[in-house]
């Protein structure tokens, strides 16, 4: 769904540059360039809070590794890993925390986007 929501503004903003290209008025035109300026700011906006999500989501993924590999070394050597364990349990709380957020994120992206694709 992600990938359809970028590309479904670059056909907004490609669309809008059409328009604009064909437009004789230039009242019309004006109202085109708010618009077109509107939806880049809207997609550079959007995109950059996934790209932020997308970087907490895969910091959390490395620590839970790191956390794994750890849990596995303290086990072999016998010591109690259970602090170890429950930390890691709040980064896989974490993880599934940010995933379901990027998630609700890129679906409000895309609602909204569609939203605007079929308002007058």
């Amino acid at each position: 769904m992600e990938a359809g929501s970028d590309a479904g503004y670059r056909a907004v903003i490609s669309g809008l540059l059409g328009e604009l290209r064909m437009e004789t008025d230039p009242s019309a035109a004006r109202r085109l360039r708010d618009r077109l300026i509107e939806e880049e700011d809207r997609f550079a906006a959007s995109s950059e809070r996934l790209d932020i999500a997308d970087g907490l989501i895969d910091e959390v993924k490395r620590n839970i590794e790191s956390q794994e590999l750890l849990i596995s070394g303290l086990s072999q050597q016998g010591a109690n890993t259970l602090p170890h364990q429950r930390l890691l349990e709040n980064f896989k709380n974490l993880l599934a925390n940010f995933e379901a957020r990027r998630s609700k994120m890129a679906e409000n992206l895309w609602s909204a986007k569609l939203h605007r694709d079929v308002s007058p």
